[in-house]
């Protein structure tokens, strides 16, 4: 298993970094890894719909939940609020809450939480959640000036992901 958020937290230390094992450069190593995820992601595309198509003969399938009737969307949430919810451990990761160690062959799922109505995260002070939209925007700004990543989920087929470096 290769960990490529570490090799790109090197790259951005230092990018002239020759790792030992591979004898390559830090950023050729990312690349590396991701030309053998663009060959592997076709496969992963068709074993998911494989598993899709499977999956429908038997009553199962995948529904957008913005296209249940009232009805359905009370019942699945009655059933996530009495099945799910008590199984589930959420985890704040910020600043502050780093993130937690993910074992592997383990099942997880991420969320983030934002607000209906603008998209913005949710805070109950109107002067903290102006300073916090503010700061929010100019990491966002400082993070894409230094680098753009952009991975796909593994619910649906997808193109490679990519990784920008600066």
């Amino acid at each position: 298993m290769v960990r490529v958020g570490s090799l790109h937290d090197q790259f951005i230390v230092d990018p002239d970094f020759k790792e030992n094992k591979t004898g390559m450069l830090v950023g050729e190593q990312i690349q590396a890894i991701l030309k053998r995820v663009a060959e592997l992601t076709p496969r992963k595309d068709r074993a998911y719909m494989d598993i899709m198509k499977s999956l429908s003969e038997y009553g199962f399938q995948q529904v957008d939940f913005r296209s249940l009737s009232a009805e359905e969307e009370q019942f699945l949430q009655a059933y996530f609020n009495s099945e799910i919810l008590p199984l589930i451990s959420p985890q704040v990761i910020d600043k502050r809450h780093p993130f937690p160690f993910l074992k592997n062959k383990e099942i997880y799922a991420a969320v983030s939480i934002e607000s209906k109505s603008d998209g913005k995260g949710i805070s109950t002070n109107p002067k903290k959640a102006a300073k916090e939209q503010e700061k929010a925007a100019k990491e966002k700004a400082k993070r894409n000036r230094r680098q753009a990543v952009s991975f796909c989920p593994p619910h649906h087929p997808t193109t490679a992901p990519s990784i920008n470096l600066p």
